[in-house]
């Protein structure tokens, strides 16, 4: 099941992730001040992809695939995990724009 964390890491930032089914991220954000800010960046997230929003695809230098996510201002909100295909990103962005609207929200704080 998906879910998003929001989590602080040891230099006492917050970030979020959307982590997917087997545990596998797939959306990150981050870094926070406050752990507000990310929550409030989850939400538009979940705005964005449930909508008609098309999100960014970008291309690594390897070759890799992944798309960044951006609020209604282009404000860098995210990006995604790398994908060997386009293809492949596109079926990830279909399937989880039917489901993120209902996507329960984590809260873990690492050391």
């Amino acid at each position: 099941m998906m879910h998003f964390e929001v989590y602080k890491d040891s230099s006492a930032d917050y970030y979020f992730r959307l982590v997917g089914d087997f545990h596998r991220f797939i959306l990150m954000g981050g870094p926070y001040i406050e752990k507000d800010s990310a929550i409030a960046d989850i939400e538009i997230a979940k705005t964005a992809l449930c909508g008609t929003y098309q999100p960014e695809i970008r291309k690594t230098e390897t070759g890799e695939f992944f798309f960044e996510l951006r609020d209604n201002y282009k404000r860098f909100i995210g990006n995604s995990c790398l994908f060997k295909t386009v293809q492949a990103l596109h079926e990830k962005i279909q399937y989880i724009k039917p489901r993120i609207s209902g996507v329960p929200l984590f809260e873990k704080l690492l050391p």
